[in-house]
């Protein structure tokens, strides 16, 4: 409590004090004066003693606030010190493992949780504290979007279950950047395999992100929250460095496989970060074929010329893409082949669903040859089902991945 509140409570008490003298007085004519005094130092005293009461009481609620504001803060001295030694011990391996890849790594990382509290690019991060979940914490070119107020202000309508219009949403938005932070972006495999014998020519590589409590959070839920906070690029990044630490491991057993990693058109309209990218990509090319970056069809094609230009860096360092989400068949193969497409993925049921189109017989085969011919190979994606992959081979197909061959799991090499 301040000077000026103590007087005040003093005064209400000696206040007090006099009302109840006066009021006895004249309820009680005949009493002697000095019992009046007794009655008034009486409420003098009960005054004093509350008032110490309730000074005890808010020093001892200060210093509890104290404690608890000191013990958090060790439990958080103790977490940066753990991820430290953490990130040195694996700055050691990476050095050891890589040389100067390494050490451009972690310099590019450093630049990702930067970038987590400062973008410099079309927006801004800032983490809202406890109390502030009402407001969604991001801003563009200076226009703050409110949790209220979702994209339909910006001249687009909100869909029905747009994440923006969802405060629960907003939980996951701060997950994404601690698990930035705090090293739980994990990388996830699933097998491309001939599909004949099934043996492994490669991995398609998927990120996948904990909680505090280790839970992992299924893409849905904090994907389209990263697009838009302008957090896409980081998690993006942050995958290919764990996924190019997993190929120097693969490279030592000579072993040659191919990753396909994950890349969006956020990530490539990032001016800043894809400069510092495309630097590391100079100095530790990986083996011709073993990397390749795997887009939507619909980014792929996607006319934005800053896409495009930073595909096309891509191309010319010797990266090759591969194509997935593919809605049309009717593919400019032409196109793909020069600008470096290897790979074309289709969802095994949309492959089987054209090939039993009345009229079409053959199209699947038709499509495979054209691909073949532009050396790009055709993958048959999301096989679930032992019939599916017995027809897919009939059709000619070589490669293929889904959850008939096991669900995407967790690398241990790359955590």
């Amino acid at each position: 409590m301040s000077l000026l509140s103590h007087v005040s409570v003093s005064i209400a008490y000696l206040a007090s004090a006099l009302a109840a003298t006066l009021a006895t007085g004249y309820a009680v004519p005949n009493l002697e004066p000095t019992t009046l005094v007794i009655v008034a130092g009486l409420m003098v005293v009960l005054g004093i003693n509350v008032h110490q009461a309730v000074i005890c009481w808010d020093r001892d609620n200060g210093m509890a606030q104290e404690f608890n504001q000191m013990k958090q803060a060790q439990t958080l001295l103790i977490k940066e010190m753990s991820l430290s030694r953490r990130e040195m011990q694996r700055l050691r391996e990476s050095v050891a493992d890589g040389g100067q890849g390494a050490v451009d790594e972690q310099k590019l990382m450093q630049t990702l949780l930067v970038r987590l509290t400062d973008q410099s690019g079309g927006g801004s991060l800032r983490l809202p504290g406890p109390g502030e979940a009402a407001e969604i914490a991001v801003t563009r070119k200076g226009e703050r979007i409110r949790l209220e107020d979702p994209p339909a202000r910006q001249g687009t309508a909100a869909a029905p279950h747009d994440p923006w219009v969802e405060p629960g949403r907003m939980v996951n938005l701060r997950l994404v950047a601690d698990a930035l932070r705090t090293n739980r972006v994990d990388l996830y495999l699933q097998p491309v395999l001939k599909l004949a014998d099934r043996k492994p020519v490669g991995f398609e590589c998927y990120t996948r992100i904990r909680d505090g409590d280790g839970r992992v959070l299924p893409p849905s839920e904090w994907i389209p929250l990263a697009n838009a906070a302008g957090m896409s690029a980081a998690v993006d990044n942050t995958i290919l460095l764990r996924c190019m630490q997993l190929m120097r491991k693969v490279e030592k057993k000579s072993v040659h496989m191919t990753f396909f990693c994950n890349v969006s058109a956020h990530s490539l309209r990032d001016e800043d970060f894809f400069a510092e990218f495309t630097k590391l990509m100079e100095r530790n090319r990986p083996p011709v074929g073993q990397l390749v970056f795997e887009m939507a069809q619909m980014d792929f094609t996607s006319p934005d010329p800053v896409v495009r230009a930073h595909m096309d860096q891509l191309a010319e360092l010797g990266f090759g893409f591969a194509v997935d989400q593919v809605i049309n068949l009717d593919l400019n193969i032409e196109e793909f082949a020069e600008r470096g497409v290897r790979y074309v993925k289709v969802e095994a049921e949309q492959l089987l669903m054209n090939e039993g189109l009345k009229g079409k017989s053959g199209i699947v085969a038709t499509l495979r040859r054209r691909l073949e011919q532009a050396s790009i190979q055709l993958v048959a994606e999301k096989i679930e089902q032992e019939g599916q992959l017995t027809t897919l081979i009939a059709m000619g197909l070589v490669l293929g991945q889904g959850y008939a061959f096991g669900q995407p799991k967790l690398s241990r090499a790359a955590a």
